[in-house]
């Protein structure tokens, strides 16, 4: 089996950043909080990993989190599609 290829940090880095802002968002407007995120993304878990893909699942191992479909690592994020998580990143610059 190979390794997979090293993360792309930067856009990890992104992916958090956008995330995080979003949390702090939440936490302004005055919603219940868990671990600096909105209890509201506990409800239906999304993670998502820098070659766009969200899902409900991911690989827990020795190398940390990683996506299903690719081996990437993944954040946990607020509930949304695939095609809405684009629609973020094309807009953020990707």
């Amino acid at each position: 089996m190979t390794a997979p290829a090293a993360p792309d940090v930067g856009e990890i880095a992104r992916i958090r950043a956008w995330r995080d802002s979003l949390a702090r968002e939440a936490k302004l407007r005055g919603e219940e909080m868990f671990m600096g995120k909105p209890d509201a993304w506990y409800d239906d878990l999304h993670w998502f990993c820098p070659n766009g893909h969200v899902s409900g699942r991911f690989l827990s191992g020795d190398r940390g989190d990683r996506c299903l479909a690719c081996l990437e690592p993944v954040l946990m994020g607020p509930p949304m599609t695939e095609r809405q998580f684009a629609a973020v990143t094309e807009r953020s610059g990707k």
